[in-house]
């Protein structure tokens, strides 16, 4: 019988549980962290707007214009972080499948950054938050909705 990977995750961090198909003999193998997802906008950026540019009559204005949220650029690395995690276990044959539980949002970005086998791998996806509860309550839940 092969092994599940149970990730349980949100832009900030992600717990990785190996378990069986029936959910027996579940053991976290994996927990991930990426704080900065959580600071907001204004810590993640520079106080000094960077170089300026002459605006006419109006003044100056910043060269450098930012044109993404600085969390979103941070959610996204943690995304890439997760998704090659995931990738590396299935290249090494650590999982035959996936359950992936994450909020909708972080679900989406993460479903658009796995590649095509490891997404093959996958057996559930749960469109939940699970992260602030211990691994094993939201383990249990993720088996009422699995099984």
């Amino acid at each position: 019988m092969g092994m599940t990977w149970v990730v349980i995750a949100d832009s900030a961090g992600a717990t990785v549980v190996a378990t069986t198909r029936s959910f027996d003999e579940p053991e976290c193998i994996e927990t991930m962290t990426h704080p900065s997802s959580r600071n907001r906008g204004t810590e993640l950026v520079a106080d000094d707007r960077g170089r300026t540019q002459p605006r006419g009559s109006q003044g100056r204005s910043s060269a450098m214009e930012p044109r993404t949220d600085p969390q979103d650029v941070e959610a996204e690395k943690f995304t890439l972080e997760l998704a090659d995690y995931l990738r590396q276990g299935r290249v090494d044959n650590e999982y035959n499948e996936l359950v992936v539980v994450a909020p909708p949002a972080f679900l989406g970005r993460l479903r658009n950054a796995i590649d095509s086998p490891t997404a093959g791998t996958i057996r559930a996806e749960i469109a939940k938050n699970y992260t602030n509860e211990k691994w094993q309550d939201a383990l249990e839940r993720v088996r009422e909705l699995v099984t």
